[in-house]
């Protein structure tokens, strides 16, 4: 598809040659850097694979919706890593629902594979329609996007 270029190590990669065609960004995209040799902070792409599904959140995640009653579960996080448990329950109707189906509104995910974009600044990065349609038919999966900034690059 041309979104990864040359490996820099196991998980990191420049950008390929149809990186912007697969990705649109918003924000400061002009003063993006391309290769090593123009400064320390280029654009590169780091993908992770994980053993099992992880919750990632973002440090801007909305409240979320719950399913039984419809109540709003406000710093929803905070109860998402106090519980260390694959489900989130509701403060007021005790309902108990796993992560996987909540929606956080693009503001987290919970999946074994992570794509990295630095150093933009989440949501900055959007990837287009046909790349999206093109990954769930290469892989037979449902991908879906979610924006997270990360704290550090690899």
């Amino acid at each position: 598809m041309g979104l990864l270029g040359e490996a820099i190590d196991d998980n990191s990669f420049l950008v390929g040659e149809r990186f912007f065609d697969c990705i649109s960004f918003l924000g400061c995209a002009p003063n993006l850097l391309l290769s090593p040799s123009e400064g320390a902070g280029y654009l590169r792409i780091v993908l992770l694979a994980l053993d099992e599904p992880s919750l990632f959140l973002s440090k801007k995640v909305h409240p979320v919706i719950c399913p039984a009653c419809k109540s709003s579960i406000d710093n929803c996080a905070a109860h998402i890593v106090a519980a260390k448990a694959a489900v989130l329950s509701c403060p007021q109707c005790l309902n108990a629902t796993p992560l996987q189906s909540l929606n956080f509104r693009k503001r987290a995910c919970f999946s074994r594979t992570i794509m990295q974009i630095f150093p933009v600044f989440e949501a900055e990065a959007n990837p287009a329609d046909w790349f999206i349609d093109a990954l769930n038919q290469e892989f037979d999966a449902a991908f879906k996007i979610a924006f997270i900034q990360a704290q550090t690059a690899n």
